[in-house]
């Protein structure tokens, strides 16, 4: 079945304002200073803080601040002073817009709704405020809400192109593809040329099942741009019908018109981008990688590009790939954001220590330190158990939903998690699409055994960042033990797809789900695709021999060990030689068993797991004396050794001494 051709793209209103009414204030400061001179110290010091609080500034101009903030990018920064002129005045058309813009430009789309709604009932502003309200309702699925929101614009200025656009997309997304044909053909109407609508009518035609006109529709954007005079449009247009025609599974297809772009427009970075996540999605990682290692060849000083190569590294499981490229940025760039880049690559791969240094040096290299750098070294801090620095940065970070996270992540580093919680409740208030907030939320709730807590908050964190956190595999973990093994499943391909490869855990949960539904094939095409991986096929084998032994018992399990012609002497494969000298004794191949187990040791003379493997065959043949005796050297080698331990306090409990039994179990 074809599958659907998704649109992207937002409307961008214009920020074009009138100015708001003012309102003097500096004389009345100036009256409650005579009045009160007398008055007492904290009185003194309350005025202060009235005064501090915007007193001396009247509200246009702050609001006028406000503005130069916001043009200059400062939108964290202005959401402090506008909160203090909505205490003021709470009705304000421009501060509630202005609000409403930098909480959604700094992720808090959810708390933005509420400001941006009243701002629509402004004259001046209800238009823009409408635009930004209604794609903000669409960026959270809420399809109607947008469509309600875009209507109100609609009804002052018909032929109002954003508006429309907007609407024809919410109406996809609330599957009602015919009214969002109608919109697509009203702006080519009005712009015969119209990239967006031309995809939005595709997509609406796709829905409709017309997918010979929706190929069509394609073609005609493609002919038109290339006989314009826009060299991006035209790139656009002949990259979105490649997109097109994979997504109809038209692979061949596909292919061709990727080459075509890639040879018209080499440097356009739309065609790169999509042509990389085409060959990709077709397992062709190697073309994709290509693309941005000609990208520097032509344009070594382009550090956007040497991220871009990492990410894509990244994405194709080559980490180590992707922080060689980066280091070698760092070093050649030496700029905030290139260091930022190897922090967060040194993250990913779990070195919080070199992902810290990497931090310091982007805010060292910083013409200011943003705060959301410094959250980000806190956090970091955390990861380490360097409580103490972290609390420092936390202390000195003036915007609060990030101190309540810190709080909370630091709590809960401190085995605190019911106190951990409190604090992301009142974070989320502030900022309730923090992925990584969400996800150690989640684990408080976990610690705290609240699992139908535990699932809400990784669930959060999937939906607002599912490529930031390891929340989609915890689910997995979840449903996977509560038996809801369809969703287990399905969690962990998301984990597989949308997290760069550090442990085969999403592999497993996903094959033993699959085994756990009656699908043995599916689980052994995953664990397959496990053993390819570098140093994990041991780990494949022994998951799969497992699942083979619950299925169809012992003589099915060894048989695939026997398969997989691994090296079962050395030690990196021990557990793989353990499980399947536990078969072996099982069907009475006492012979195998100690032959495989003197391999090991010989092969490890010095290693007390050897010894102590080889113990365990000893005894369960009978020949207790020599096993005792091996096992006993084997706690000489390695007095600690656990396994070891047990042995022992199995021979001590089958001798009737069960105090020492239980001091060695302990």
């Amino acid at each position: 079945m074809p599958r659907k051709f998704s649109t992207a793209g937002r409307s961008d209103p214009s920020l074009n304002l009138v100015s708001g009414p003012v309102t003097p204030c500096m004389a009345a400061g100036s009256a409650r200073l005579v009045r009160f001179a007398r008055s007492t110290a904290p009185i003194l010091a309350l005025i202060s803080i009235v005064c501090m609080s915007g007193c001396f500034n009247d509200p246009e101009s702050r609001l006028a601040e406000i503005r130069a903030m916001q043009a200059g990018g400062r939108f964290e920064e202005s959401i402090q002073p506008l909160r203090v002129l909505l205490t003021a005045d709470p009705d304000s058309p421009e501060a509630n817009y202005r609000l409403g813009i930098a909480l959604v430009q700094t992720g808090r789309s959810s708390l933005a709704l509420w400001p941006l709604m009243k701002a629509t009932q402004s004259e001046a502003l209800g238009i823009q405020a409408s635009l930004l309200l209604a794609s903000t309702l669409y960026s959270q699925e809420s399809y109607e809400e947008s469509i309600r929101a875009v209507n109100r614009v609609l009804k002052k200025e018909p032929d109002n192109v954003t508006a429309l656009g907007a609407r024809a997309r919410a109406f996809i997304g609330a599957s009602m593809p015919e009214k969002a044909l109608t919109d697509a053909d009203h702006i080519l109407e009005i712009r015969p040329d119209d990239g967006a609508a031309y995809n939005i009518k595709t997509a609406a035609l796709t829905d409709l099942g017309r997918y010979d006109d929706a190929m069509a529709a394609q073609l005609e954007l493609k002919n038109l741009t290339e006989a314009g005079t826009s060299v991006d449009k035209a790139a656009r247009a002949c990259g979105i019908l490649a997109r097109f025609q994979a997504d109809q599974e038209m692979i061949e297809e596909a292919e061709a018109t990727f080459k075509e772009c890639l040879e018209k427009y080499p440097t356009h970075p739309m065609v790169r981008n999509w042509a990389t996540g085409f060959y990709t999605s077709v397992d062709r990682p190697d073309d994709a990688i290509a693309i941005w290692q000609n990208a520097i060849e032509d344009n070594p000083e382009d550090l956007q590009l040497r991220i871009v190569l990492s990410n894509v590294l990244k994405e194709t499981e080559r980490l180590d790939e992707a922080q060689k490229v980066m280091e070698d940025a760092a070093e050649l760039f030496d700029s905030a954001v290139a260091w930022q880049a190897l922090s967060g690559i040194y993250r990913i791969q779990d070195e919080p220590a070199k992902s810290r240094k990497a931090l310091q040096k982007a805010l060292k290299r910083a013409r200011t330190e943003p705060e959301v750098l410094r959250y980000t070294l806190a956090d970091i801090f955390i990861e380490e158990g360097d409580l103490e620095s972290a609390q420092k940065i936390t202390d000195s970070i003036r915007e609060a939903s990030y101190r309540h996270m810190l709080n909370g992540s630091i709590l809960l580093k401190q085995d605190r998690p019911r106190e951990a919680l409190a604090k992301f409740e009142a974070g989320f208030r502030l900022w309730p699409n923090n992925a990584r907030a969400r996800y150690i939320a989640g684990r408080a709730a976990v610690m705290l055994g609240d699992y139908d807590r535990a699932t809400q908050e990784f669930r959060e964190a999937v939906r607002v960042g599912e490529s930031e956190t390891d929340a989609s595999l915890e689910l997995a973990r979840i449903y996977l033990a509560l038996g809801q093994f369809t969703t287990a499943r399905q969690f962990a391909a998301r984990h597989r797809t949308n997290r760069p490869f550090q442990s085969p855990d999403a592999h497993i949960i996903a094959a033993r789900a699959s085994a756990a539904t009656g699908d043995y094939e599916g689980a052994a095409d995953l664990l397959q695709k496990l053993a390819a991986l570098p140093s994990y096929e041991q780990i494949a084998v022994l998951e799969y021999a497992s699942i083979l032994r619950n299925k169809d018992g012992s003589v099915a399990a060894s048989e695939w060990v026997e398969k997989s012609e691994l090296d079962l002497a050395a030690e990196e494969n021990r557990a793989v030689l353990r499980f399947y000298l536990d078969d072996l004794l099982a069907l009475g191949r006492t012979r195998d068993a100690l032959a495989l187990a003197d391999a090991s040791l010989d092969a490890n003379p010095d290693d007390a797991g050897a010894m102590e493997l080889k113990a365990r065959v000893l005894a369960r043949t009978g020949s207790i004396d020599e096993a005792k005796k091996l096992n006993d050297r084997a706690l000489e080698t390695e007095p600690g050794l656990a396994r070891a331990l047990e042995t022992k306090g199995t021979f001590a409990a089958q001798e009737g001494d069960l105090a020492k039994a239980l001091d060695y179990f302990g």
